[in-house]
């Protein structure tokens, strides 16, 4: 039997390569613990931070995996490494599927977008919503000053109709339609909550549509246990309406499909921009010099099916918006779930 490289190896290179396998597994093995953490659903600042970036640590920990299996050959990083990979496929693969309704003149489009304080640029957006032809628009973060220049761009004429107040900071949150809209409820308190005004919008052809603006506190600086609950409190509202009724949650939910809470809630809910066929939608921080790498802003579905998705960056706005032309007379196509 031939020996091993570590047998004919010199014992300087041996240790280097022991040293380099006992780094590069340690690291693997930190970032497969990562990827477990959003099976762990406990509301703690550090626990979330660490699920919203389960898509990094997958990559990072494979790579370095890879590299250091190549370079030492130990058996245990092999493991650690294949492990991380299997998990990371097999959630991977379920998003690949495309899960599409054939488009028609009945569509309608909805859009969401973060406005970062006001800060987002309204001729950006005003674009996105001529481009894309929107019905009706989500906007969160939206002060008084950003809804002038929104109306001054042009948005009366295309989005006539409003339910919802603008604030200063991040609590006002508006709905803008192209149709007539009822209001449902507002969920919010001020001035620590945002507000989270529902409507139901009857669309051409006498459709119902039932939509609910959503801005979940992000869970930092202690606020885990309400960002949970606030996820927790979508899911009721979700549960409360009728089963055949035809359901829209769009907005900065502060969370992922890594984060349990966000699995919980999209149970029965399809996510547009996913239901695409898009692997890694990420939608903050933009602006940067990095790329998105989270996807916290979501249109989630029941009862419509998806026609096409996808996101828009916003200058002057740390999210990207994200818009879904959906159907309304094709039952919805696909597993539930984000």
């Amino acid at each position: 039997m031939s020996p091993s490289a570590d047998e004919v190896a010199p014992a300087g290179p041996r240790r280097r390569r022991g040293g380099l396998a006992w780094l590069g597994g340690s690291v693997v093995a930190v970032c497969l613990l990562a990827v477990l953490s959003r099976y762990v659903d406990r509301p703690v600042d550090a626990l979330a931070m660490v699920q919203a970036l389960v898509p990094l640590f997958a990559l990072a920990g494979i790579i370095v995996g890879s590299l250091t299996l190549a370079v030492t050959r130990r058996l245990v990083v092999g493991v650690l490494t294949g492990c991380l990979l299997v998990i990371t496929v097999a959630l991977a693969v379920p998003t690949l599927q495309s899960r599409v309704a054939a488009p028609a003149d009945t569509d309608v489009v909805v859009m969401s977008s973060n406005l970062y304080f006001g800060e987002g640029d309204a001729t950006a957006v005003l674009d996105a919503v001529g481009r894309h032809k929107v019905d009706v628009l989500v906007l969160v973060e939206v002060t008084d000053a950003a809804l002038t220049r929104l109306e001054a761009a042009g948005m009366d004429a295309i989005l006539p109709n409003q339910i919802g107040v603008p604030r200063d900071g991040a609590q006002g949150t508006v709905i803008r339609s192209r149709w007539p809209m009822a209001l449902l409820d507002t969920v919010g308190s001020f001035p620590r909550l945002h507000a989270e005004p529902s409507v139901r919008v009857i669309v051409p052809g006498g459709k119902a549509l039932t939509l609910r603006a959503v801005h979940v506190l992000a869970p930092t600086s202690g606020e885990a246990d309400a960002w949970r609950r606030g996820l927790a409190d979508l899911r009721t509202w979700a549960d409360a309406q009728p089963s055949d009724a035809a359901v829209v949650m769009a907005g900065d939910f502060n969370a992922s499909a890594d984060h349990p809470g966000l699995r919980e809630l999209s149970a029965t809910f399809l996510d547009a921009t996913r239901s695409v066929g898009a692997t890694w939608v990420a939608t903050w921080p933009t602006g940067l010099v990095i790329p998105p790498v989270i996807h916290i802003d979501h249109i989630l579905i029941r009862g419509l099916s998806v026609v096409d998705a996808g996101t828009e960056t916003i200058p002057g706005s740390d999210h990207a918006a994200v818009w879904a032309r959906l159907s309304v007379t094709t039952p919805s196509q696909g597993t539930p779930g984000s």
